[in-house]
């Protein structure tokens, strides 16, 4: 089951806001971990997760698709290569049931005459949930991309930098899109 409620504010949006009803605020609040604050000190590396081998052929192609996608986004990192995996397999699992529900029927005859669902009827649909589950973790799900502001543009121009990472960045500010590329660029030509 899925958060309930609002999808809470971060420290930032709460401090633009203001506090206009003057209500009481706890003075030694944790950082939210939406801020991304508390990451800004140390660098992330991003290295491109490795393809496991145990991958099937759909789940490989779900795995190519998806795995660029995720980079231009800056949505993954390699820890995360598993949790792609497991969510390619359960979507070329719950696709395949559905392929044999559409050629095959969703019922099957049992051997006293009765009708009863096909196997693939409950593997599909276990295998949508979880699937569900672990796209959500991803940011593959448009509340959870709006939850970590991360938006997703499908003809984004690789060149373009600044535009890249405004689109990345949702509802930051472009001052802080301009600093964030003139560090990385500073890093850059530290190496």
């Amino acid at each position: 089951m899925g958060s309930r409620g609002r999808i809470p504010r971060t420290a930032k949006e709460e401090a633009r806001r203001g506090n206009p009803r003057r209500q009481k605020r706890s003075e030694n609040a944790q950082p939210n971990a939406l801020d991304g604050d508390h990451l800004a000190e140390k660098p992330i590396e991003t290295v491109t997760p490795a393809k496991p081998d145990w991958l099937s052929k759909d789940a490989s192609a779900h795995w190519d698709r998806l795995l660029p996608i995720m980079l231009a986004a800056d949505m993954v990192r390699a820890v995360d290569g598993d949790l792609l995996a497991e969510y390619c397999e359960e979507l070329s699992i719950a696709i395949r049931c559905r392929k044999v529900l559409k050629t095959k029927g969703a019922t099957i005859r049992h051997a006293n005459g009765a009708q009863m669902p096909r196997p693939e009827v409950k593997q599909g649909r276990d295998a949508w949930k979880h699937a569900l589950k672990m796209a959500s973790e991803l940011g593959l799900t448009p509340r959870a991309r709006k939850t970590m502001s991360i938006s997703i543009t499908a003809a984004e121009p690789q060149s373009d930098q600044t535009s890249r990472k405004k689109a990345i960045l949702g509802r930051r500010q472009a001052g802080e899109v301009a600093e964030l590329v003139a560090a990385r660029k500073r890093r850059a030509n530290a190496q």
